[in-house]
This record gives structure tokens, C-alpha cells and sequence, in this order.
């Protein structure tokens, strides 16, 4: 039997091999968090393979099996859930709750296509999955931005650790699906035909699964000791303590400029000034009225601002002079301090 593969198919064909190729590459992580990642990514590729598998074979009782196994697409988002919750170390209980919807859906689908109401069971699991995808997807965002708040405590470099790109991720999932649901039956009103929504459907999910290869891999884990607030210690300090402390705080960081070091955190300049990790925290939460993440980042979008107007260095020198890592995280601070791009910055002051 000739098999003829429809252009919708020939992508979702691509795309199922990319989240193989992804699911193979995240197996072998040394990161634990990243095998879970990788059940995410070999459920998004399986559904692709069964949608080529239901075009290619005739009859109902395959048909009917292969809309069966749609009950996998349970699996992809407990698995990013556990996934998430490793990264941002939650205490998990009962974790494999989250898979028994799976195991249910199956009886579901079973019993729907024995009696014959395969177009039912079909409509059943598509809503399941479309609130699976956006309950956890809404939990999952919520999280990763009181996770951002919690490292911003902390840390002073962010690039890489705050799962920006989890939250993308979720977002154009939620997108892809509501496509999904709300515009194929759209378009189909004004007589579109339904594969050439297919293919572009697939197309832009293909996309997605080549960013996210590239994402999840890049992705660094920080352990979640050093991104919680620190325990609480007898109160005792008062108020102008709290503000002297904090004008030798100022004093101190621009005579050393620790600010200068890269991936500082609250322990390390704790251990600078002297301090315990609490106390520091206090006095910035306090004293200055900033979080640690903030307060490091305007000393060196200052000191980057001053460089750029008493030098001839390049844009990306001062950055890395003043303490920053990467470019887009000095871009993206300096026009937030200042109100303009570190180009536009040294044009405007300098002449």
C-alpha cells in the first residue's frame, strides 16, 4: 500500500522527530528536572505521530483504537508540572495524582468508542486536554513569578535561572491550543478547508517545538536554598539603625564596588559587609527600599552610564565593566532606569 503524506502531516512528521530528538537530549541531562521535561516532549511528539497514523489507516476499529491512545495527551502537562515544581523546588505530596486523570480519561475513551460514539469520546478528551492545558498552565505562571520575586531577593543576575522562558513556553501553548479549538471551526464556516488549517496549525507548532529545543536547553537550575528568604532572627534592630546601616551599605558598595562581580548575591555581600544574610535583607528591604536584585542593578546601570560618557569603550565593555553578564539584561535595566538605550544614552549626553 502506497502511503501519501498530506502537507499537514509532512510537518506534523518533522515535528514529531524534533521532540524525539529534544526527549533524547533531555534523557541525557544530569539535571533531574530535565527528565521530566522530556516526558513533556516525547507526549507532544507521540500525539503528532497518531494524528499521521489516523489519516493513513482505514476502518473504524483502528480509527477507534488509535483516538484510544489520545488519552496520552494527559501525560504532557503533569509532566511539565513536575517539571516546574523540581526547578522551583516545591514540596511535592502525592505528586502522582496529577497522572490519574490520564488513566480515567482511557476508561472514558474505551467505553465512548465500544458503544460507537467516537465523534463523542473525540469531543470529550479535546475539552479535557484544552482545560488541562490552561489549569496548569495558569498554576505553572503563577508560580514562576513568585519564583522570579523570591530570586530577585537574592540574586543580582537573573539571565538563565528565572524560567522566563518556561512562562513563554506556557503562554503560546495556551495560545496554540485556544488556535486549536476557536479557529478551525471558525474558518470552517467561511469554507476553509480544514487541512490547510491543519498545516498551518502544525507549521507554527513546529516553531514552537524548535524555540523550545533551544530554550530548555539553555536553561541553568539554582538550588533553592539561596533563592528563599532567609530565616528569621530576633528582632532588635531599630529603625535608625536600620538607616545607618544603610548609608554604610551605599558607602561601602561604591568604594569596593562589589556591584562589579557578575553573579553576586545576598550571602556573598553579607559576607562582605559583615552581616548576617537576615540583617542585610532587612536593611535593603528597609533601610534602602528595594530588593537586593534592584538596588545592585541601578549601581551598575550607573556606573555603565558613567563609562559610557568618560571612555570610548564599547557598549558591551561598559556593560561587563559595570558588573553585568549578558547584553539584554543591561539593555533591558538601563532603559528601565534611565528611559533610553545605552546607544541613544551616550549620543544624547556626550554631545
Amino acid at each position: 500500500m502506497m502511503v501519501t503524506l498530506s502537507a499537514a502531516s509532512i510537518v506534523a512528521l518533522v515535528e514529531a522527530i524534533v521532540a524525539f530528538l529534544l526527549t533524547g537530549l533531555l534523557l541525557s541531562s544530569s539535571h533531574k528536572p530535565a527528565r521530566w521535561f522530556a516526558g513533556f516532549s516525547f507526549v507532544f511528539g507521540a500525539s503528532f505521530l497518531l494524528q499521521i497514523f489516523f489519516e493513513q489507516v482505514p476502518g473504524a476499529r483502528v480509527r477507534g483504537l488509535l483516538l484510544w491512545f489520545s488519552w496520552l495527551w494527559l501525560l504532557a502537562m503533569p509532566c511539565l508540572y513536575q517539571y516546574a515544581g523540581l526547578a522551583m523546588a516545591w514540596k511535592h505530596r502525592a505528586g502522582w495524582m496529577h497522572f490519574v486523570l490520564a488513566p480515567v480519561m482511557a476508561l472514558v475513551l474505551g467505553v465512548s468508542i465500544a458503544y460507537g460514539e467516537m465523534a463523542l469520546a473525540f469531543s470529550v478528551a479535546r475539552w479535557v486536554l484544552v482545560l488541562q492545558v490552561f489549569g496548569y498552565g495558569i498554576h505553572i505562571l503563577m508560580a514562576t513569578r513568585r519564583y522570579r520575586d523570591a530570586l530577585r531577593e537574592d540574586h543580582s543576575n537573573l539571565h538563565g535561572i528565572d524560567l522566563a522562558w518556561l512562562e513563554r513556553l506556557l503562554v503560546l501553548l495556551m495560545m496554540l491550543v485556544g488556535f486549536d479549538m476557536a479557529l478551525f471551526p471558525l474558518l470552517g464556516i467561511f469554507g476553509v478547508p480544514h487541512a490547510t488549517v491543519q498545516f498551518y496549525f502544525n507549521f507554527l507548532s513546529s516553531l514552537y517545538l524548535l524555540w523550545l529545543a533551544r530554550e530548555a536547553a539553555r536553561q541553568h537550575f539554582v538550588a533553592w536554598t539561596s533563592a528563599t528568604k532567609p530565616a528569621a532572627e530576633p528582632r532588635g534592630v531599630d529603625d535608625d539603625s536600620i538607616r545607618a546601616l544603610a548609608a554604610d551599605l551605599d558607602a561601602r558598595m561604591k568604594e569596593a564596588r562589589w556591584y562589579r562581580e557578575p553573579e553576586l548575591t545576598l550571602g556573598q555581600l553579607a559576607a562582605h559587609m559583615g552581616m548576617s544574610r537576615h540583617l542585610l535583607s532587612e536593611v535593603l528591604n528597609k533601610g534602602v527600599g528595594r530588593s537586593f536584585y534592584d538596588y545592585v542593578n541601578e549601581l551598575r546601570v550607573a556606573a555603565a552610564s558613567d563609562i559610557l560618557l568618560q571612555s570610548e569603550k564599547s557598549i558591551i565593555d561598559a556593560a561587563f565593566d559595570a558588573g553585568f553578564n549578558n547584553k539584554a539584561s543591561f539593555n533591558r535595566a538601563f532603559k528601565a532606569q534611565l528611559g533610553m538605550t545605552p546607544s541613544q544614552y551616550r549620543r544624547e549626553k556626550k554631545h
